[in-house]
């Protein structure tokens, strides 16, 4: 088995011109600062608020109208994407289950292609 990964690792290497072992720097973690983390979350907070003309507290609220859910869904998508969060963050803001930011994440990519042809 080693010699068949080795020999992988070797070709792989040569066919994209690299050098040094296949899988090195994957495991890098990222320190983050609580403080600033949740700031830039809350201001993501605000501003999809604005976008969509309402509080923050409004649509951090549970609930199924179809602006909240719009907002819920750029919120969501902003977070994971632009800040980086894992899916966990946001579901514990938000209420709701992680595999619900997941699809909140989807929706919320197609209103920021909507909101960004609307604003140009």
């Amino acid at each position: 088995m080693r010699r068949l990964l080795t020999g992988y690792a070797v070709s792989f290497n040569r066919r994209h011109k690299r050098h040094g072992r296949l899988f090195q720097n994957r495991y890098k973690s990222i320190v983050y600062e609580e403080d600033a983390y949740l700031y830039d979350a809350d201001r993501i907070a605000k501003r999809v608020a604005e976008i969509y003309d309402m509080n923050s507290r409004e649509f951090l609220s549970k609930g199924k109208q179809h602006l909240k859910v719009r907002a819920r869904s750029l919120f969501c998508f902003w977070a994971v994407k632009e800040l980086g969060m894992s899916l966990r963050e946001p579901a514990r803001r938000l209420g709701i289950s992680s595999p619900a930011v997941g699809y909140s994440v989807e929706r919320g990519e197609m209103s920021s292609l909507v909101k960004m042809d609307t604003a140009i």
